[in-house]
């Protein structure tokens, strides 16, 4: 009982999170789909490939080649997560630990927000229509580096 407790303040009501490793690879449920990768270490890592993968790839590069302003606000957000990633020095295993900054909360906020959607209910398809719909964007605001200058161009990789 205490663990499903700490379990539903954690993850909310909603089925758990489940994410193993096995074998090298880090597994993931998502509703009734399993998705694995070795080169997701933890489920943060997943959440970052997810988020490019239910936003099509095509779209998202698309975006990418736009300039900064002209961007999509998600993949202005990319952009500052982008950089925020190339801030941090990764240890020797791959991986990196920083302090997240708003920046991280709100990119996997809205990949770990998507993906309990996907996980619980059927509404993320028309979610993802909406989201990328250009006019319902409003208020159109352009989202600042996280260290407070101008993006290095071409600091992001393409989605895929």
């Amino acid at each position: 009982e205490a663990q499903e407790l700490i379990r539903t303040q954690q993850q909310g009501l909603g089925r758990p999170i489940i994410s193993t490793d096995h074998a090298g690879y880090r597994v993931v449920a998502v509703g009734n789909k399993i998705r694995y990768s070795k080169k997701w270490k933890y489920f943060a890592d997943f959440l970052s490939d997810y988020l490019k993968e239910i936003l099509d790839p095509e779209w998202g590069n698309a975006e990418i080649k736009k300039p900064l302003a002209d961007r999509h606000p998600i993949l202005q957000l990319y952009n500052s997560y982008c950089t925020f990633q190339r801030s941090v020095e990764a240890r020797p295993d791959g991986t990196w630990t920083a302090i997240a900054t708003g920046v991280v909360h709100c990119y996997l906020g809205l990949a770990y927000n998507l993906y309990l959607l996907d996980h619980n209910a059927e509404l993320q398809e028309r979610l993802i229509t909406r989201l990328k719909d250009p006019k319902r964007r409003t208020p159109r605001h352009s989202i600042k580096s996280p260290i407070g200058r101008t993006p290095t161009p071409g600091i992001e990789r393409s989605l895929f």
